[in-house]
């Protein structure tokens, strides 16, 4: 295992390298991003085997784009922001899935009441959030990406 180990280094990124690409790495499979979401979320929670585990049931619990994918007057974004943002993992959440049916495109203002009541740490945790720009949510997919390097260790 040892030689396996040293002959895959080259390939293997380090956690720094890791954390680095993740932090800008862009989702376009729902299913991808709700793996992601549920791992960085056991993670989160900090306790090795859970008794909660997140849902992975997608007629339970949905993907919701806090920026919605098409945002309506409650968003003073132009649609090159909007586009760029809308693929980063930083812009999504777990949310369940009767709630995400009443979100639409809402306002940051008025999806924040809704995720702070989520029992996911990762949803809840947009709520610190004033506004929600390009700006936060690469903050929170660089927060995220911390997070990913202790849930994907390269060693």
């Amino acid at each position: 295992s040892s030689e396996l180990r040293d002959a895959m280094k080259k390939y293997v990124p380090t956690d720094p390298e890791f954390e680095q690409a993740f932090a800008v790495a862009r989702v376009s499979r729902t299913w991808f991003a709700r793996y992601l979401l549920r791992a960085l979320e056991k993670t989160a929670k900090g306790i090795p085997q859970p008794e909660y585990v997140a849902n992975d049931e997608v007629t339970d619990i949905n993907l919701e784009h806090v920026l919605p994918l098409r945002p309506g007057d409650g968003w003073d974004m132009d649609d090159d922001t909007a586009q760029t943002a809308q693929k980063l993992l930083g812009n999504m959440v777990l949310i369940k899935a009767n709630e995400n049916r009443d979100l639409g495109n809402m306002s940051f203002d008025q999806k924040r009441a809704v995720l702070e009541k989520s029992a996911y740490d990762l949803t809840k945790q947009v709520t610190k959030y004033e506004t929600w720009t390009l700006n936060e949510i690469r903050e929170r997919q660089i927060n995220m990406a911390r997070l990913a390097v202790k849930t994907w260790p390269s060693n």
